[in-house]
């Protein structure tokens, strides 16, 4: 799964919620599917769309990308350009890597903190999105602090491997 230190209790279970969120979110993408193709199919037959599809789907994509993209950086499967750094030696690639997924988890917890402060300001004031249909934007926001909180675990994760392994993904 990309992660030699595999054995251990919490790497086991951290790497089974990554799976959990991963899971929900792929489901999330297959009820938005029925929910636009019951939108489009509406307002061409019936002349009546789905209210709130347009309000539903924007702020899906934002709840998908941070459930998802933690898994995905575990199985290493974010787009990269390898052109440059294959042809680096062993030890340059451990420390570009390592370099690279330090500064990624700075930057996930610099998210996750300033994130915060706008779920909390969401959650006390019930704050919600849309127009034709209001929906609170706490679980949203919760979900970009939860998902980038993540993310800088998993960099740290692969820091930690990186270290004791003297590998890399």
């Amino acid at each position: 799964m990309g992660n030699k230190d595999s054995k251990g209790l919490i790497n086991n279970i951290f790497t089974k919620i990554l799976q959990f969120f991963n899971s929900v979110a792929s489901v999330w993408i297959f009820v938005l599917m029925f929910v636009i193709v019951w939108d489009v199919g509406g307002r061409l037959f019936f002349k009546r769309p789905l209210l709130g599809t347009a309000e539903i789907v924007s702020l899906s994509i934002v709840s998908l990308a941070f459930l998802q993209i933690p898994y995905t950086l575990m199985i290493n499967r974010h787009v990269s350009s390898t052109i440059f750094f294959n042809k680096f030696p062993k030890k340059i690639k451990m420390v570009v890597r390592t370099a690279g997924n330090i500064v990624g988890a700075i930057t996930f917890i610099l998210l996750a903190v300033s994130a915060w402060e706008f779920f909390v300001k969401a959650y006390i004031t019930k704050h919600t999105e849309g127009t034709l249909l209001l929906i609170p934007s706490a679980p949203i926001r919760f979900i970009i602090v939860l998902g980038s909180a993540l993310m800088a675990a998993e960099y740290i994760r692969k820091v930690y491997t990186a270290i004791k392994y003297k590998e890399i993904d």
